[in-house]
């Protein structure tokens, strides 16, 4: 009886066994992962050809970035002339082999919403001319620049860049942009940071500026978190509708802060500047 028993249980568990099928795959596993390059094609700008006066001329939207300095030697350095293009500096520097004058990126009317990030800009009329509507210009240190550091259009985004010790004025930008993180010092220009209507301008140190204003904003704009001081002009000026918060506005040589009609100022210090603390309209 008990080797019946048995006899059955090898029976069963044999058939328990052989019933699985094989274990080996079929096919070999394919691979999940996608490189950086399948993710984001980039090209190497120094494979870009010069064009119309331009050291590189970028036509094709994508994404570009820098493998080196670039020492232009054309009137500019790079024209952006599409559509949705990021172009990476990598921590490089584009500036001028030598003379002074034109644009170190210029970006087209054609070329809305144009990323350029991460690296260095000297040496010329304007550091970035921007032309069309969108951009975003991010992690960028300009200086040596005889008109503009940033010259920008309607829509745009300046973030966490550094504008310094360029002859003229240092961000200019259009309607509706952001401003946000700057620091921006040392100009000779007529503004420090000029933002036209519904702009913003927040967290941004404006200083030592030989300006006739700090901070200029135009109609309904709002400017926050701002540290301005030892500029020789006005530290704020704000037009109609502008709101004004938490600022520290402090040893300018005039006005403090002014607004014009409709303007709110809320928990802003100004202290020791030359001009009136703070005036504003009706």
């Amino acid at each position: 009886m008990k080797k019946s028993i048995v006899s059955l249980v090898v029976i069963l568990v044999a058939g328990i066994v052989f019933g699985q099928g094989s274990l080996t795959p079929s096919n070999a596993p394919s691979a999940t992962m996608k490189t950086l390059q399948q993710v984001e094609p980039r090209i190497d700008l120094a494979m870009v050809e010069p064009l119309f006066g331009y050291d590189h001329y970028i036509g094709t939207s994508g994404s570009y970035y820098l493998s080196s300095n670039v020492s232009v030697t054309n009137t500019s350095g790079i024209l952006v002339n599409a559509k949705n293009i990021t172009l990476d500096l990598n921590g490089f520097t584009v500036s001028r082999a030598s003379g002074s004058g034109g644009n170190g990126i210029e970006i087209s009317s054609l070329a809305t919403g144009c990323t350029v990030r991460n690296g260095s800009i000297k040496g010329f009329a304007s550091g970035i001319y921007g032309q069309a509507e969108n951009s975003l210009f991010k992690d960028l240190s300009i200086s040596e620049c005889l008109t503009y550091g940033v010259n920008g259009f309607s829509y745009a985004q300046v973030i966490d860049c550094v504008v310094f010790d360029n002859s003229g004025s240092g961000i200019s930008m259009r309607e509706g942009s952001v401003i946000s993180g700057c620091d921006v010092n040392n100009h000779q220009g007529t503004y420090a940071i000029f933002a036209n209507s519904r702009s913003v301008i927040t967290k941004c140190i404006v200083s030592d500026n030989i300006c006739s204003y700090g901070v200029y904003v135009s109609l309904h704009s709002k400017i926050t978190d701002c540290n301005i001081f030892r500029n020789t002009g006005q530290g704020i000026y704000a037009k109609s509708g502008s709101y004004i918060s938490d600022c520290v506005v402090s040893t300018n040589g005039n006005i403090g802060i002014y607004g014009g009609d409709n303007v709110t100022v809320l928990d802003c210090t100004s202290i020791n500047n030359q001009g009136t603390g703070i005036s504003l309209s009706s």
